[in-house]
């Protein structure tokens, strides 16, 4: 969510930014196929465990010092986000327009 917000920032603000660079990024408006629901209506330590054991991170798993970093980023997660609305106003029109 980070690089979408610092996308959105310089698209705003373009004068105040001087080089941009990003990695792993969502863009404003795009519509993403995978299905990120990790249904926190069941809790959120079920929340998490199904955020770790998600399809995209396949991959991740598969290595551990990965895998560990994963889980250690996601440890004292509250879960915020999963549980509130997202309060950013977002550009008008989105950034991928």
């Amino acid at each position: 969510m980070g690089s979408e917000i610092a996308i959105d920032f310089t698209l705003s603000f373009p004068s105040m930014v001087k080089s941009l660079t990003l990695a792993d990024s969502s863009l404003g408006g795009y519509k993403s196929t995978v299905d990120w629901n990790v249904h926190p209506e069941k809790g959120l330590e079920k929340a998490k465990a199904n955020w770790l054991n998600h399809e995209v991170f396949n991959k991740t798993r598969e290595n551990k010092f990965a895998s560990d970093k994963l889980k250690k980023m996601l440890r004292d997660y509250s879960g915020w986000h999963w549980f509130n609305s997202d309060p950013r106003e977002k550009l008008n029109p989105p950034a991928i327009d």
